[in-house]
């Protein structure tokens, strides 16, 4: 397996600018990483599968959270078309490290799974590749949550793929909190596959990476079932991050809600594409697509490209985005009443922010969001 994705790799490559995907990304700093292993290919195939990744991970083992076996081959790439995935395709290939959970039918975990990912000085100037597997059974919850942090300043490269398996009628919130240093890079793919009446909420916060990208995408496999994304990010310097939404809607009576806003600030870049496919059989369907961004500077950049496609006439769809700047009307009553204009512009930021956090059902991951955001505290204290 690893040598077919390899071989598929090396034919393939990284995605260009040419590619509508991933126009608006560049890959060069990815690219110059991997050189050195494109040189070596039959070392860092064997090196992958004995070596672990240089990201630390910290979690607490026990029976439904475990190191992925990556000798059972049988486990991987149901979630998504590895052809249409090329960093997927190179994650297949190299994959070192990882976590598989495993929540059995009918069981609720009360406690959230935290998976920490630490790159440490050993990363430096390495790809490293992460590949986790969740299998939530039927009529089961839990809460999994994944933060990546450096306790390095040097330049790494970490690739991830999750594979996410939801069984009819469980529930699972999966959250992602990305703060590593301003020269990391950081891609991540997160693939859905979702049973009947299943319902999975995704929260992601990206802050930091001099490189960060996310594709999160949704595939209904049968009717009744919901997924929301819901997001925020952070830009500043020459910072880019990119999030790529998709969902697939080919099932009836499923619901898709897409929310995501973002602050960008000095020379900054952000993406966002979030894609909505409402097939001609998924009728009775739901989507909401929204997107809204606030640029600090002059020099600050959006590409914001919220995507709908409806076959059928029984459905239910909204999508919408926004580009602009502090309102300089609130800022002058703010400021008009004593309050300092750095205050001032805080109160704004954090009351733009603050709608998507209060969209997240979970009041930890709220806390947790706000902190990683150095939000100041709202009326209730959080």
């Amino acid at each position: 397996m690893r040598q077919q994705a390899w071989q598929q790799f090396t034919q393939q490559g990284l995605p260009t600018l040419r590619d509508e995907q991933w126009k608006y990304t560049p890959l060069r700093m990815v690219a110059a990483l991997l050189k050195e292993e494109e040189n070596n290919v039959g070392g860092i195939l064997n090196e992958a599968r004995t070596k672990q990744s240089n990201i630390e991970l910290q979690f607490e083992a026990n029976s439904y959270v475990k190191q992925v076996d990556f000798d059972n081959v049988a486990i991987f790439n149901h979630t998504f078309n590895l052809a249409e995935h090329p960093l997927a395709v190179l994650n297949t290939a190299l994959m070192q490290s990882g976590v598989a959970i495993t929540i059995p039918d009918n069981t609720v975990i009360a406690e959230p799974i935290v998976i920490t990912c630490i790159a440490n000085d050993a990363s430096a100037e390495q790809t490293q590749q992460l590949r986790h597997i969740i299998k939530i059974g039927v009529n089961s919850k839990a809460q999994v949550i994944f933060k990546y942090e450096s306790a390095t300043e040097k330049r790494y490269f970490v690739n991830i793929v999750q594979e996410i398996h939801a069984g009819e009628n469980s529930h699972l919130e999966h959250v992602i909190i990305q703060e590593q240093h301003d020269d990391a890079l950081h891609i991540e793919g997160v693939h859905i596959k979702q049973a009947a009446n299943s319902i999975v909420k995704s929260y992601a916060l990206s802050k930091g990476a001099k490189l960060a990208r996310f594709d999160i995408q949704a595939h209904f496999a049968a009717a009744g079932s919901s997924c929301e994304m819901i997001g925020l990010y952070q830009a500043k310097g020459k910072q880019h991050v990119d999030f790529h939404l998709n969902a697939e809607h080919k099932q009836p009576h499923c619901r898709t809600k897409q929310f995501y806003r973002g602050i960008v600030d000095d020379k900054a870049k952000a993406v966002f594409n979030a894609r909505v496919v409402i097939h001609p059989q998924a009728d009775k369907s739901v989507s909401e697509q929204t997107n809204n961004n606030l640029l600090l500077s002059n020099t600050a950049e959006v590409d914001t490209k919220p995507e709908l496609e409806v076959y059928h006439d029984d459905v239910k769809a909204a999508h919408g985005a926004t580009v602009g700047q502090l309102d300089k009307d609130a800022l002058f009553y703010l400021t008009a009443r004593g309050i300092q204009k750095e205050k001032a512009e805080e109160m704004l930021r954090t009351a733009f922010l603050s709608a998507v956090i209060d969209e997240i059902d979970s009041v930890m991951v709220q806390a947790l969001f706000r902190t990683a955001l150095g939000m100041m505290e709202d009326k209730n204290g959080r």
